[in-house]
């Protein structure tokens, strides 16, 4: 599967960064879509729970509730995005497969690529929201895009499975809209840690996703990087899901073609 990755490295790369560019085409204000859009949900997010006195009490003193919402909830929409658009690619890139040769995890990997991109957008809007709220620079930050890469490396195996599995239940898209929203409220993504009760705490990182956000709030608002131990599990769901879903796209590499 990776050799099919690096063999087809330049088509992934010019199409997802032609997609990225041209998603909003047509609109007046184009690219900049891609930031004003998290940025209208933060917003939301920030007016609603500026009125939930309880839920702001257990939110850490010494960081804008603003900052703390945005590093979580920025990771976490390039995640679901990733998830979403790319079980969608074998129906979005029918033509290609019916016709060509190509490998269909291709097509899921230049949807992941091209989210990767706005999850990077996200990073640098998050530095520029520290230099004003007058927060210090780390230099764990580095790690940041290593994190993020990780993210979506375990969105990749996800998808992978699931754009496979969805040209044999069409109807699991719709799903997957439903079921992604309920996700995020599993884990403390838009709310602190600190309402969940200490016993719970620990079953937190059985939960995929949560590990990653968790990692990048930590290196962003603390300037610490991730235990090893922690790093370890990141790396086992990772390699987990991507095994998997390469797994599933093997066993379904006929049925894609017949189906779509």
């Amino acid at each position: 599967m990776f050799i099919r990755f690096y063999s087809h490295r330049r088509y992934i790369w010019h199409t997802a960064w032609n997609d990225f560019r041209y998603y909003y085409a047509g609109t007046g204000l184009g690219v900049f879509w891609n930031i004003i859009n998290p940025l209208l949900q933060v917003l939301l997010y920030t007016i609603v729970f500026s009125k939930l006195l309880v839920i702001r009490a257990y939110a850490p003193t010494e960081t804008p509730f603003v900052l703390y919402l945005c590093v979580g909830l920025f990771p976490w929409l390039a995640f679901s995005e990733t998830i979403i658009q790319g079980s969608n690619a074998f129906f979005d890139n029918a033509t290609y497969l019916k016709r060509l040769a190509l490998p269909p995890e291709i097509f899921v990997a230049k949807e992941v690529l091209r989210t990767t991109f706005n999850l990077g957008v996200a990073l640098l809007l998050l530095m520029l929201l520290n230099v004003l709220w007058g927060q210090g620079a780390d230099w764990n930050w580095l790690l940041l895009p290593v994190m993020g890469l990780m993210l979506q490396g375990l969105g990749m195996g996800l998808t992978m499975g699931l754009a496979g599995l969805r040209v044999l239940f069409p109807d699991l898209g719709e799903v997957l809209r439903v079921l992604m929203q309920l996700w995020m409220w599993t884990m403390p993504i838009v709310y602190p840690v600190a309402i969940i009760p200490a016993e719970a705490q620990p079953w937190l990182k059985l939960n995929p996703p949560y590990l990653f956000i968790a990692s990048i709030r930590q290196i962003y608002l603390a300037g610490q990087a991730p235990a090893w131990s922690d790093w370890l599990m990141m790396l086992a769901w990772s390699s987990l899901f991507i095994g998997l879903g390469g797994l599933i796209l093997h066993q379904l590499r006929h049925e894609i073609r017949d189906n779509i």
